[in-house]
């Protein structure tokens, strides 16, 4: 079956289905996946999010930091503007929750905190981009910050000190995380 939820795409390791609301069925499905995982002697690369998929498209409408399901973004491509902001504590709640439930798991590989965060800075249209003026440039220097903060958080969550990575669409965005000592490695997902 499929993970219930908005879609897949809107958090691949779905975890919650309403703001701050854990589905223990869904958490339920990721335990059984990564015991069977280590059951075989296989290693998870589990992704935590893939926030551009859910900014960019009709999933914003179900994504649980839009302010109409009682998250808090007014407008999807804001997710990066302030480390001191209730969607960072949403994300450090999340990661304290992931490394606390799965952290155990012998099979986790490495935890991808986000999936290519600059998409929809590369390939958004002109018009989204004139709708939403924050697209012109990727907010590097309010990423690093906070993707630092979450991976402190899930690391100290998570008992079983796993690696911990983040990607991007573009391998020019990479060269700043790679002196991060949070990040064990990195990756890129350059299409061009």
């Amino acid at each position: 079956g499929t993970f219930s939820g908005p879609s897949f795409c809107t958090s691949p390791l779905i975890i919650e289905t309403k703001p701050r609301e854990y589905s223990l069925e869904n958490a339920w499905r990721v335990d059984w996946v990564l015991r069977y995982a280590q059951q075989h002697k296989m290693y998870a690369h589990v992704v935590l999010d893939s926030w551009p998929q859910e900014m960019r498209g009709g999933e914003w409408n179900f994504s649980v930091f839009n302010q109409k399901n009682g998250g808090p973004l007014k407008q999807p491509f804001a997710m990066f503007d302030s480390l001191s902001s209730s969607v960072t504590d949403m994300w450090l709640q999340r990661m304290a929750y992931i490394g606390a439930r799965f952290g155990a798991f012998q099979s986790v590989l490495g935890w991808e905190l986000i999936n290519e965060p600059d998409t929809p800075y590369m390939y958004s249209s002109k018009a989204m981009k004139q709708q939403y003026p924050q697209l012109q440039k990727f907010p590097m220097e309010t990423f690093i910050p906070w993707i630092q903060q979450l991976a402190r958080a899930l690391a100290a969550a998570d008992q079983g000190e796993h690696l911990m990575t983040t990607n991007f669409a573009s391998g020019s965005n990479m060269k700043k995380l790679t002196k991060l000592p949070e990040m064990t490695f990195l990756a890129s997902h350059d299409y061009q």
